[in-house]
């Protein structure tokens, strides 16, 4: 813990870049962005950096240190000043980090002396663990820039050496182990995941009340779509201006969304799609929707039962909103295509129609949007036009899996699951692999799909290498051997919607939501300033 003799920031930005993986190359330019931002006297950014290069250590940044350091307190932004800043004089030597005190700094020191030593769990701990000993805050922000998929695949922020990744379990203990140590002078203000498809119910369950809010996105992250540079000055330009109570804390997070909304805006113009979410970690309103889910899964569960119930559930999930070659399911867009189907004057139907409807009324954006669960939610583009803030595990199957990656194992061990009891989203879904898969073409027979879960089957996910992390699929918008296309094959999506994108100038005439529309209409308009 810090010493009481330590000054206390008003705020300090953690920044953690799991780059050691094939991000490490776009990484430098998001790192050249926190520089570039300029700094502020009561605020210190910390950065941690691992290069994929072989032999290349971990590095660790206090942003700007070197230019504070010449006396003047604060220069938000680059002013005037057309140079390009490096970061690196900014890196903390290990002879300073030795003489430090703290577990987590200890730890921190040993690895950045030998690199590639530490996995991706003990690399995060340990640094938002020596931000904490070294430099306490009355407000903390966490970026994670990295591989997400956490959802079954459990691989979050992955690391290539060693080969590693984050558990959605272990994610939940880190980041709640630092705020119980924090709250004793500050509080975790904002998580904000730059990684594809960790907007998920599953997240949000295993981190309520670790932070107040999380930003994130259901479908892809993309590298460059956070401005960085801008989400800086945004803070030190409202910490500038002295304490900010509730009501400014939260505009404070409400422009940080707005500003990584705008600025992903441009990626329209390449034809790609985009979604991002800033949602409450509340106990209660996390707890609540939690809660709302139990009945429904009863009804689902009931009305696999019946012929007409079993057809309803999967025109609903073929229809609806889906992420990352159909693992996850927008959850609100499920209960809303489910419920347009149900006859209400049958009575299994008529109750799946009620409690869905329970569920979406949870997930509304609510007239004061600090009141509800979803802060905002928007999109633009296409493929993610029906996302609605949370996304929910939804395979057509029951993925395979072996000893050492297990995505059914894995989805047992989160609180959501043992949280829910016999009435858990896992107690569905193993109903539902087993009532919708065929029998086999020779012998009808009954196959437990839980079964699948302990047998080691052959195939794309056997190894050691988690499915899906490193792995881009293929689409519509996808071109023949780039960046997100395995091969020349251009699979498909398997959702009808609207393909409503202009390869043209009139790019503004592809599908977004009427926020988009806003904040891209205000930064036109230059009526934006810099000030909280």
């Amino acid at each position: 813990m810090p010493r009481s003799t330590q000054k206390l920031n008003k705020w300090t930005i953690m920044c953690f870049s799991a780059s050691d993986n094939d991000l490490s190359l776009f990484n430098v330019s998001q790192l050249k962005a926190l520089k570039e931002a300029g700094y502020q006297k009561d605020t210190e950014v910390l950065a941690y950096a691992d290069s994929n290069e072989n032999g290349v250590p971990t590095r660790l940044f206090n942003v700007n240190s070197s230019l504070k350091s010449r006396g003047v307190p604060t220069s938000i932004g680059d002013g005037d000043d057309p140079y390009v800043r490096n970061f690196v004089p900014d890196e903390i030597p290990i002879d300073d980090l030795e003489k430090l005190s703290g577990t987590c700094t200890k730890e921190l020191v040993k690895a950045l002396k030998r690199p590639d030593r530490m996995n991706a769990s003990a690399a995060l701990e340990n640094f938002i663990g020596y931000c904490l000993e070294h430099h306490p805050a009355e407000h903390y922000l966490l970026f994670c820039m990295g591989h997400g998929l956490i959802v079954g695949n459990d691989s979050f922020l992955f690391d290539a050496n060693p080969h590693s990744g984050i558990t959605l379990r272990r994610l939940g203990e880190i980041i709640r182990s630092f705020t119980t140590k924090a709250q004793r002078h500050g509080v975790l203000e904002l998580l904000c995941f730059h990684s594809c498809s960790m907007s998920a119910v599953e997240v949000a369950y295993e981190l309520k009340g670790t932070a107040r809010y999380m930003i994130a996105s259901e479908g892809f992250s993309y590298v460059g779509s956070w401005p960085y540079r801008q989400l800086l000055k945004k803070i030190f330009n409202a910490t500038e201006y002295g304490s900010l109570d509730d009501r400014q804390m939260q505009e404070l997070t409400q422009r940080v969304y707005e500003l990584s909304l705008y600025n992903a805006t441009d990626f329209a113009y390449c034809g790609y799609s985009h979604d991002l979410t800033l949602c409450s970690l509340a106990p209660n309103k996390v707890t609540a929707f939690a809660d709302a889910l139990k009945p429904l899964v009863q009804n689902l569960k009931q009305a696999l039962t019946d012929d007409r119930g079993q057809e309803l559930i999967q025109l609903a999930h073929l229809k609806s909103q889906s992420f990352w070659r159909e693992d996850y399911t927008d959850i609100y867009d499920f209960c809303r295509c489910l419920r347009e189907r149900c006859d209400q004057k049958n009575e299994l139907q008529g109750s799946l129609y009620r409690e869905c409807t329970k569920v979406m009324d949870l997930l509304e954006q609510q007239a004061s949007p600090f009141d509800g669960l979803i802060v905002f939610s928007d999109n633009f583009g296409w493929e993610y036009q029906y996302a609605h803030g949370l996304s929910i595990y939804f395979p057509w199957s029951a993925p395979m899996g072996n000893g050492a990656f297990n995505p059914l194992r894995n989805y047992r061990r989160y609180a959501f699951t043992i949280d829910g009891g016999r009435d858990s989203w896992f107690s569905f879904l193993k109903e539902y692999w087993k009532v919708t898969m065929r029998l086999p073409e020779s012998k009808a027979r009954t196959v437990d799909s839980d079964s699948l879960s302990h047998s080691p089957i052959p195939g794309e996910l056997s190894g050691n290498k988690p499915g899906g992390v490193m792995d881009k699929p293929g689409g519509r918008i996808n071109k023949p051997g780039g960046g997100y296309a395995d091969s020349p094959c251009i699979c498909p999506s398997i959702k009808n919607y609207p393909f409503t994108i202009k390869l043209d100038r009139r790019w503004r005439k592809t599908s977004w939501t009427p926020r988009v529309a806003e904040v891209v209409n205000e930064g036109l308009r230059g009526r934006r300033n810099e000030r909280g």
